[in-house]
């Protein structure tokens, strides 16, 4: 009788811990509070927004950024501060934003009693003694975090520094959502204005094309077309994709961006000229 008991008294237990483990996971909850009600719905252009701070105020104001509205997310005992910014970037991008600014983090701790408590009493002659033990407490953490929305317009993109840039494919999907926009209509004097691109990349080349590099920060680039310049390379622009190769060296593999195919045949062969040992052919890179 007593092993019947105590088999299904620990089959009791079992069932409880996993009732438990299915209610225990990460819950957050966000309220969202427009900026202005003169203001239209936003599309949404990210897949999710971009973490900014208070020194990038300036730099998104600068590209035409506007407040869409505040976050404040919040979440259970099981939420740590990445679900709280996994959110958050989340409902900054649903509602149209492209940035979100951090205006404050921080949490709260609180005890919760996962255990009765229990009294005990002793009978000694005719004296009673009751001993009281309170219940197993746990300590949970509520993680918060207050965030301004702000969108910056898609065809303003280019004017960012490249750590505040929309990188398609990385944030948002798609083609660019930027929208050709066409001057120069019959009579008119101004010229036609070009489509803006992405600047997954920022590369130097001749005219043709036919030698140039590429990298993903156009301080590097900057960098390369003063040494490029004397034959005839043009300032740095951006573009959607390079093309690269890769050479052994030593123990690691370096690697080599080019704005066309051409241009990447053209050093790899050099390079294998060199004596170097190519480890990936030119291959079109996002």
């Amino acid at each position: 009788m007593a092993r019947t008991a105590t088999a299904g008294t620990m089959k009791g237990i079992t069932l409880a811990a996993f009732a438990l483990a299915l209610t225990a996971c990460a819950h957050t909850f966000v309220d969202f509070k427009p900026y202005s009600s003169t203001v239209g719905t936003f599309r949404p252009v990210m897949t999710y927004a971009i973490i900014a701070y208070q020194g990038d105020i300036a730099t998104l104001a600068q590209a035409g950024g506007v407040v869409v509205g505040t976050l404040n997310v919040g979440g259970n005992g099981y939420a740590d501060a990445a679900d709280i910014r996994v959110r958050a970037v989340d409902e900054a991008a649903r509602v149209g934003g492209t940035h979100l600014l951090v205006a404050g983090e921080g949490s709260s701790t609180s005890w919760a009693q996962i255990t009765p408590d229990r009294a005990t009493t002793t009978v000694y002659g005719n004296t009673a003694t009751t001993t009281y033990t309170p219940g197993a407490e746990i300590p949970i953490t509520r993680h918060r975090g207050a965030f301004v929305v702000v969108r910056v317009p898609p065809e303003r993109w280019l004017e960012l520094p490249g750590t505040l840039r929309p990188v398609l494919g990385r944030h948002f999907k798609g083609a660019y959502p930027g929208q050709r926009v066409v001057a120069g209509a019959p009579g008119s004097t101004d010229p036609p204005a070009a489509a803006p691109i992405s600047g997954n990349w920022f590369c130097t080349s001749d005219d043709a094309a036919t030698m140039g590099m590429c990298f993903r920060a156009v301080t590097d680039c900057n960098d390369i077309y003063e040494k490029l310049r004397q034959y005839g390379s043009k300032p740095c622009a951006p573009r959607l994709e390079a093309t690269c190769f890769s050479v052994k060296r030593g123990s690691s593999a370096l690697i080599s961006c080019h704005p066309t195919m051409q241009a990447c045949r053209s050093q790899r062969d050099y390079s294998f000229g060199q004596g170097n040992e190519i480890v990936r052919e030119c291959t079109s890179t996002q």
